[in-house]
């Protein structure tokens, strides 16, 4: 596997497990090295990884600057499913294969979607909120599940696997949309589950999905045709007092506009574990909102799924390598 008596190099840029020792023990017993960096700009993967025959990235940006300065660099694999920090174009002209690792959290991203989606419901976190201040016989708008239609935006892995769970507890409708989504393909993806429960998925146009939706759930990859795919337009189609679930990407939602429906009432609610700028800015207004349920970018996790992510993320390395 090696070239001559030179050892195999791959780079972390930016490591945020705490430890590799899960990845050490893919890559080391093939005689490849690893090595961890602390990157946070395009110049700091350059210089960190410019003699890496690969590199492990989770969120460091690797745009032209970065990729121009891989010496040596196969393959560029990436801890996740979006590939949004990574320039595609600046990787194929170097002739670096670009991987991700699709799947992996699926089952965890739906449940902290749905767990999102009942929340702003049955409103128990701002419920939580309210009697810590001291309230009591709290009085909020909470209509029955059983009134309620889920819409669905995307439908890859982790939009189908929401339609599975939320199947069976008793919305009133489930509908699902993505780009050349048809109904064959939703009972295709769904298999024998495809009925099951009280409700079927049924696919629909993005406008009927926006008007006929109480809950929006967001589960679309981040490209130039998704970026701000739900803005002001796009919010006036929305039912008054409907609630938005995002735990896509930041960026498919233009926050001032979801700011101004929130403040005006168009919306009841929004639950966002992604943000346009990450950590969440401590001036960010939406920590001021009691409308608002936030989380850390934390749908993927469960000690389960980060430990697959990891395995698997290591092995494409691998075989990228041999």
């Amino acid at each position: 596997m090696a070239s001559g008596k030179r050892k195999l190099q791959v780079v972390v840029t930016d490591n945020r497990f705490g430890e590799l020792d899960v990845e050490r023990g893919v890559l080391e017993p093939a005689g490849i090295g690893l090595r961890e960096a602390s990157c946070s700009t395009e110049r700091d993967v350059a210089e960190a990884c410019a003699d890496a025959d690969a590199v492990l990235v989770n969120l460091a940006p690797m745009g032209p600057a970065a990729i121009a300065g891989l010496g040596r660099c196969k393959a560029i694999v990436r801890y996740g499913v979006g590939l949004d920090n990574v320039d595609l174009e600046a990787a194929r002209s170097r002739g670096i294969a670009v991987l991700n690792v699709p799947g992996y959290c699926d089952e965890e991203v739906a449940a902290h979607a749905l767990a999102l989606a009942l929340d702003l419901v049955r409103s128990t976190t701002r419920r939580d909120r309210a009697i810590r201040a001291g309230a009591w016989n709290i009085r909020l708008p909470t209509p029955r599940l059983s009134t309620i239609t889920l819409g669905i935006l995307g439908f890859g892995g982790t939009g189908a696997a929401l339609a599975r769970m939320a199947a069976g507890i008793g919305f009133a409708r489930i509908l699902a949309w993505s780009p050349s989504l048809d109904q064959a393909r939703v009972d295709r993806t769904l298999g024998d589950r495809r009925d099951e429960g009280p409700c079927r998925i049924v696919a629909t146009s993005f406008r009927e999905l926006l008007a006929a939706s109480d809950v929006v759930s967001l589960h679309l990859a981040l490209v130039p045709e998704t970026k701000r795919l739900l803005g002001t337009r796009e919010i006036a189609l929305m039912k008054e007092g409907a609630r938005v679930v995002n735990v896509a990407r930041g960026a498919l939602i233009d926050e001032e506009a979801l700011l101004s429906a929130l403040r005006s009432g168009k919306l009841a609610g929004a639950a966002l574990d992604v943000h346009a700028v990450e950590p969440l800015p401590p001036d960010s207004p939406f920590r001021r909102r009691d409308d608002v349920i936030l989380t850390d970018h934390a749908a993927w996790y469960s000690d389960g799924s980060a430990l697959e992510l990891r395995k698997r993320a290591a092995e494409l390395v691998l075989r990228s390598l041999s």
